[in-house]
């Protein structure tokens, strides 16, 4: 009989065991699945940031393009307007020119 009851109380103690390793391994299947999350949330995040970083680096280059064109349309301006005074001034000295023939 005491046999018996020390049987028992082995198998007790031995699905006790069981179960709390079970539970133990649930739990730990748990954290492993949070860190996988955790892993794949950070490794998106890192997909983001590149693509953010693209983008401006494609933003920059862009709005450089547009900065340089800008800059040619006004340097282009500007020798417009510098031909035209010359233009002007040449015109002016021929009246001028003229002006003095005429009144020699």
């Amino acid at each position: 009989r005491d046999m018996a009851n020390n049987v028992a109380a082995r198998k007790k103690e031995l699905a006790d065991t069981i179960e709390a390793s079970t539970s133990a391994a649930r739990s730990n299947q748990r954290a492993v699945d949070d860190v996988k999350h955790t892993f794949n949330q950070a490794k998106d995040l890192v997909k983001q940031a590149r693509d953010l970083s693209t983008s401006a680096i494609d933003t920059r280059h862009a709005a450089t393009q547009a900065f340089d064109k800008f800059h040619a349309s006004i340097r282009d301006t500007e020798n417009s307007i510098d031909n035209r005074f010359n233009l002007i001034d040449d015109k002016t000295r021929d009246f001028a020119t003229a002006s003095a023939k005429y009144t020699e």
